[in-house]
């Protein structure tokens, strides 16, 4: 038995550690006719092995879409297995805790939490779990020296897991992160806003951009909004809705049901989640609640899986209706990763860079770039620093940046000879926002630069609509975008967005938004202090500059562009992106 934010449920832990699993017309005045996709229904099955040895019935599951985890060592012992379940279309993820330590069972594991490990990094002398020692992942944790490295517990995990076990993105498209979340259930640590909450939310960041965008994160365990960020779902270990009073699927509280969490913006796209059951062979009635379940709250029909096995070798067949249904958006194969270094410091001042680098090109340039000066037309002055992204959507590509979007509200990418770029367009309902999203490595002092064109815009008098956000990782954000003056001009604006959705500090500039008119936004940070002000540039001039106020002493860690959710219904509009650029400085 362990206690969960449901109550004391059954979850029997099998061998050590592992068993803890847990609008149109618009548009088409904008960029041509759109084809949409009928809505999928159909549910992934997912399954879960912790054996040595891979049975010949996880090959069942092998099939568009399907969840299939396994230890990390079967990167070593099994890759040609793994490489043909993903040519089929399955998700292969490595199954890694880096909450408990215990004594390794593979050269993998060696790696992870083996050898002359430093006592510095377990928190106290606590433990989740009988035997093991629990790992200090809160956001204060010492930092020690391991293997070569120096730095925290989270900082060598994160790096463990690109080196390891994610590697070139060949073999595993999916790391499970088993105990991983905003509290522990077996000890008194953790509960939203504590340093556990705040650590696990900085060590998955830390992870994610380790790995890049292209690998999906699965956290098992209750998530808060700051721990959820970085990753693309979560487990519901022992999932059951057929409760009175609280259940997975409604429920309310510090810790919601699917119905609730579901819709968070803050999971990263695609989205993945997993309803699970901890038994060999669940009745029919079992199998046909975690469907409906699934069937209640899936937007795609690829992002919510269900499976239930004992972990060993006891699994049903797959009872969703993956294999069936077109193959889920599965996320590309990571690109090549440089070897990690052995220690975490200031890098050192790099030497002074040539101008002249062209401003967009296709693709990205990823964390951790050398510093250039980076020129941009339109823009204003060369911009000198370290390019975090460097994005052009001439070719229509998207990546690194995630589409996110409301119901009622389309994200396409338009790759005519008009020119192409990305067109994200909302309709007309409450709520709705559209946009391009991704992590970037945290600095204070950035630029985000933005081609983009906006054809259209309603809004009530007083009413505000983002187009570019900079956002922390405890749910502030700068806002920037536009503003309808009782004069009824759209004027350049910015303001503060609270975690609580609460608009403060708005600044109005007396700079109209010239409608259907391409120009180049340059967005600059300084959230070094109190007195350090950010900037809004259109093109070469400076239409606002804005204190840091409360956001004073945090960091940019996530880029969003586009439009920012809606407040009304009055409030349809439309923009039009071709190229995004985010440098630190």
């Amino acid at each position: 038995m362990r206690q969960t934010a449901s109550g004391t449920i059954p979850a029997r832990r099998l061998g050590p550690v592992r068993g803890v699993l847990a609008g149109a017309c618009l548009l088409a005045a904008l960029a041509g006719a759109l084809i949409g996709a009928p809505r999928a229904m159909a549910i992934p099955s997912a399954v879960v092995h912790y054996g040595p040895s891979l049975p010949a019935g996880l090959d069942q599951y092998a099939a568009p879409g399907n969840v299939i985890v396994v230890t990390a060592e079967q990167r070593n012992r099994n890759p040609a297995r793994i490489r043909a379940w993903r040519a089929r279309g399955a998700n292969v993820f490595a199954y890694v805790n880096l909450v408990d330590w215990r004594k390794p069972l593979d050269g993998i594991e060696e790696t992870l939490y083996g050898g002359a490990f430093p006592s510095s990094w377990y928190l106290g002398n606590l433990s989740n779990y009988p035997g093991y020692r629990l790992m200090n992942l809160e956001d204060t944790s010492p930092i020690a020296t391991y293997n070569g490295f120096t730095g925290t517990w989270g900082q060598y995990a994160a790096r463990w897991i690109r080196n390891e076990v994610i590697k070139d993105g060949t073999l595993f498209n999916g790391v499970f992160l088993d105990v991983w979340g905003d509290q522990l259930y077996n000890v008194p640590v953790g509960g939203p806003g504590t340093r556990w909450d705040a650590g696990v939310a900085k060590w998955g960041q830390e992870i994610r951009a380790q790995v890049g965008s292209g690998v999906f994160l699965i956290g098992n365990n209750t998530q808060s909004h700051a721990t959820a960020a970085p990753l693309n779902g979560r487990m519901w270990e022992s999932f059951e809705s057929r409760r009175s009073g609280w259940n997975h699927l409604t429920g309310l509280g510090t810790h919601p049901g699917i119905v609730s969490m579901f819709p968070w913006p803050e999971w990263r796209k695609p989205q993945l989640d997993i309803l699970w059951r901890n038994q060999a062979n669940p009745d029919q009635a079992t199998k046909d609640m975690l469907v409906a379940a699934a069937q209640r709250v899936t937007v795609t029909g690829t992002d919510v899986a269900v499976g239930a096995s004992d972990h060993q070798g006891g699994f049903p067949a797959p009872f969703g209706s993956g294999g069936i249904a077109a193959p889920s958006p599965t996320l590309p194969p990571a690109p090549p990763l440089p070897a990690v270094p052995r220690t975490v410091a200031a890098p050192r001042a790099a030497a002074a860079p040539k101008p002249g680098v062209p401003a967009v090109v296709a693709g990205v340039s990823g964390v951790g770039a050398t510093t250039t000066v980076t020129t941009i037309p339109g823009a204003g002055p060369p911009i000198t620093g370290k390019r975090l992204v460097l994005s052009s959507f001439a070719r229509g590509d998207v990546a690194p940046w995630t589409r996110l979007r409301s119901a009622g509200a389309t994200v396409i990418s338009n790759g005519s000879a008009r020119g192409g770029r990305v067109a994200l367009v909302t309709a007309r309902k409450p709520g709705a926002f559209a946009t391009l999203s991704t992590l970037v490595a945290p600095h204070a002092v950035t630029t985000t630069v933005v081609r983009v064109r906006v054809p259209k815009i309603q809004l009530p008098a007083g009413g505000s609509r983002a187009l570019v956000v900079l956002g922390a990782d405890d749910g502030l954000s700068r806002q920037v975008g536009v503003v309808r003056a009782a004069s009824g001009d759209l004027r350049w604006a910015s303001w503060t967005r609270t975690a609580s959705g609460a608009r403060t500090g708005l600044v109005v500039s007396d700079k109209v938004l010239p409608l259907s008119t391409w120009v180049t936004l340059r967005a600059t940070t300084d959230w070094s202090g109190a007195a350090a002000r950010d900037t809004l540039r259109v093109g070469r001039q400076v239409v606002l500059r804005v204190p840091a106020g409360r956001l004073a002493g945090r960091q940019v860690k996530r880029v969003t562009v586009g439009l920012g959710r809606a407040g009304t219904s009055a409030e349809a509009a439309a923009v039009l992106v071709r190229s995004i650029a985010v440098i630190a400085r």
